[in-house]
């Protein structure tokens, strides 16, 4: 048995429960950071676009692995605006 599989015992409300919730702090995020930093409220917005696509795959659209693959490279391409733009802003100081 892989490690996790005591997850598929758990039912999928919970799941979906969870991202919305984390769609949810991704929005607040967002709009805590929009006026201290536009580079970090922006980059969060690809945090935010991540969460829908567990939506999708729950309504049957997608398959898991294409759904976290998707996530992860929203995800890796968030870090990349925020360390590229943590750069230019040190450089403006």
């Amino acid at each position: 048995m892989p490690f996790g599989e005591f997850l598929e015992d758990f039912p999928t409300v919970l799941f979906v429960s969870t991202h919305v919730l984390m769609l949810g702090l991704g929005v607040w995020a967002m709009v805590r950071t929009r006026g201290r930093s536009a580079v970090v409220s922006n980059a969060l917005l690809l945090y935010v676009v991540s969460q829908p696509l567990f939506f999708a795959y729950w309504a049957g659209l997608l398959t898991l692995k294409m759904t976290v693959v998707t996530e992860q490279t929203l995800v890796m391409a968030m870090v990349i605006w925020l360390a590229l733009g943590s750069q230019r802003d040190a450089a403006r100081v």
